[in-house]
């Protein structure tokens, strides 16, 4: 493995060490994630973390796009993913995307690539675009969860 020169450090953009940097931030998440108990009605799981219920389920009986996400994380925390994608498919994929975050900044960095050119490839604009219809799939799957 190349060792990363000084002058290399220096060239990194502010958006590489950024990334880097959230590296411990998101390990802590998801040790205290990982503590929490998933809520057996598939969402309401963040009350656990002192924040309010949910307004539009309280409000209106509709889940907003997030509900579920935490409850998802917490599963797959726990080490029952595939009941994370049934609850929530796109809480799954977050778990799944920040345990990969732990393992591909930190090797990105030390095999000397600038993580902030990632993120300004255009091919990330079609991430997006998939992930946003990702979430809205899994907002729809979620609503008629509830439903039923």
């Amino acid at each position: 493995m190349p060792r990363v020169t000084s002058g290399q450090a220096r060239s990194k953009s502010l958006i590489h060490w950024a990334l880097l940097g959230s590296v411990p931030l998101v390990a802590a998440v998801l040790l205290w994630l990982s503590r929490i108990e998933p809520d057996p009605r598939g969402f309401g799981t963040h009350e656990q973390l002192g924040l309010a219920s949910c307004l539009p389920m309280r409000l209106w009986d509709v889940p907003c796009p997030g509900c579920g996400v935490t409850t998802s994380v917490a599963l797959a925390l726990h080490g029952r993913l595939w009941d994370s994608f049934v609850n929530q498919p796109f809480g799954a994929l977050v778990a799944v995307l920040l345990a990969l975050y732990l393992v591909v900044v930190p090797l990105a960095h030390f095999r000397g690539a600038d993580l902030g050119r990632w993120i300004e490839r255009p091919p990330a604009r079609w991430v997006i675009a998939a992930l946003g219809l990702f979430v809205l799939g899994s907002w729809v799957w979620k609503f008629l969860q509830l439903r039923s």
